[in-house]
């Protein structure tokens, strides 16, 4: 295959028209318009000349009709949609400028904005737009977003915009929004949130990690306006008080059970207000519970039995939990349906706060945390050996990520416990422990083989005999020794901090 000549590109131009709508349009009137002009189209295909005579003996591919390649090229990765595809033949070249086709686009940051701006001007019925950390979008940015009509997913977090651009982006957003990442940006604040609101009611994921400029009162308007939010990201937001919290208890996305992730700052929280939230989250969690389990039907019994992660909360990340005691954690215990739970810096909490959360009163297992795939109580110095045993006993048998970073209590039984009882564990990070000594770890290879990831950075007491055995009987496996550096090295030198910001950068669309 080779790339076509200027010549071929020129002969090419009025059926790229046909295929590509130069003003803003539906996805309706384009798509009828393609079909309307697929005679025309066929009537003139040609194979480029160094491919034809070997098409034409074999069969050309050539000869499917529009419809089917369109279908065809849609199960193609973008990449390939991009740069393979165009060259094997001008018919090829031009259904791949179809704006059917045309509905991602994902740029680099240094993007220049008149190839911002010409790159939307090609894509009328484009969904979906990521381009993190745009240096130079400015005015550009908010010309091309008047382009599409279609958009459902906007990712341009980090990116510098001034706030007069912020603002005026979000008054221009379109009405078909639902997924959302502004973090990092400090212009987005009480205007930009207002625009939002009323430009997007129908938005389901909303990023604003780390927008400093967002308030209380820009809670509220998200509260009051989206209710049908699902995901909510609020983490990094240092300034946010009790009050935000009151506002997301009272919202109809929480209390329908419509929000499913939620991520907080805990810098500005007291213990009284995260435990007053994190009960009305349990609340609204056992009424949904109980109108389920209301319904009698043998079908909807077969439902009940995962119902748990279908409604409500799933995902709870607080960080900063400098000021939380065993009351404000106590809720979590029949929180049920949380598949991942973060609680960072809960120095306060004891472990009879965490006890309480594993364990029921009669000591059975709390069987509402069942669920638990992700644990991470990072810096909270009260996880013992005991606390461990309990978890493990809890949701041991689905935990597949476990970081208990800087939690010195933690001994080789601890450990022990860990491999023996978390049989598909992917991900095990015990950072700055000055305890264990790693010899569970060589049962890792049996017990848990799936791990994935084993870091052990700042652990000074583990043996390196015993990780680069390890690492002999599992090559697959990610093992971080005391400096952070993987055990074996290799071609594919990381260091633990990528892979804790990988497992941290949660998306919040799957777009």
């Amino acid at each position: 295959m080779t790339v076509m000549n200027s010549k071929n590109t020129t002969e090419s131009t009025n059926v790229s028209q046909i295929l590509i709508s130069r003003k803003p349009a539906d996805e309706k009137s384009v798509i009828t318009h393609f079909h309307a002009n697929t005679k025309n189209i066929h009537e003139q295909r040609e194979l480029s000349p160094d491919i034809s005579k070997r098409c034409s003996e074999a069969g050309p591919i050539d000869h499917i009709p529009l419809e089917l390649l369109v279908k065809i090229f849609h199960l193609l990765p973008d990449a390939d949609l991009l740069h393979r595809i165009p060259l094997v033949s001008r018919t090829w070249y031009r259904v791949s400028l179809a704006p059917v086709l045309r509905t991602r686009l994902m740029l680099r940051k240094g993007v220049p904005p008149e190839t911002l701006y010409q790159q939307f001007k090609t894509r009328p019925l484009m969904r979906v737009f990521h381009c993190p950390a745009m240096e130079s979008a400015g005015s550009a940015l908010v010309n091309a977003i008047l382009l599409t009509k279609s958009l459902r997913c906007l990712n341009i977090g980090f990116s510098h915009l001034t706030e007069e651009c912020a603002d005026s982006l979000s008054a221009n957003l379109p009405p078909t929004l639902v997924h959302l990442n502004v973090e990092g940006l400090k212009t987005v604040g009480l205007k930009f949130v207002s625009n939002l609101v009323l430009r997007c009611p129908n938005l389901q994921a909303l990023n604003l990690s780390h927008c400093v400029a967002v308030c209380d009162q820009c809670v509220r308007l998200l509260s009051e306006k989206l209710r049908g939010l699902r995901r909510l990201k609020l983490d990094g937001i240092l300034w946010l008080t009790d009050v935000a919290l009151e506002y997301l208890a009272r919202s109809s996305a929480l209390t329908t059970g419509c929000i499913s992730s939620l991520w907080l700052d805990g810098f500005e929280l007291t213990s009284s207000g995260i435990r007053d939230f994190l009960l009305s989250v349990s609340n609204v969690q056992s009424n949904l519970r109980r109108g389920f389990h209301q319904l009698s039907s043998g079908y909807i019994d077969l439902l009940l039995e995962n119902m748990d992660t279908l409604v409500g909360l799933r995902i709870l990340w607080i960080s900063y939990c400098d000021h939380l005691t065993d009351d404000a954690v106590k809720p979590i215990r029949n929180m049920t349906g949380l598949t991942a739970l973060t609680l960072r810096k809960a120095q306060q909490v004891t472990a009879d706060g965490w006890l309480y959360m594993f364990r029921l009163d009669d000591g059975t297992t709390n069987t509402s945390l069942k669920w638990l795939e992700h644990l991470d109580l990072s810096e909270c110095p009260s996880i013992n050996d005991s606390v461990v045993s309990s978890l493990c006993e809890c949701c041991g048998s689905r935990l597949r990520t476990l970081i208990l970073n800087w939690c010195w209590d933690l001994t080789d039984h601890g450990l022990d416990e860990i491999v023996s009882s978390c049989p598909v564990m992917r991900h095990l990070s015990l950072v700055g422990n000055h305890s264990i000594l790693g010899l569970a770890l060589k049962n890792i290879p049996v017990k848990q083989p799936s791990m994935t990831v084993v870091n052990l950075a700042q652990c000074n007491l583990v043996l390196d005999s015993i990780l680069n055995e390890l690492v002999q009987m599992m090559p697959h496996l990610y093992v971080f020794d005391y400096f952070g550096e993987p055990v074996g090295g290799g071609s594919d030198d990381i260091c633990h901090y990528d892979f804790l910001r990988s497992f941290e950068k949660v998306p919040i669309c799957t777009d």
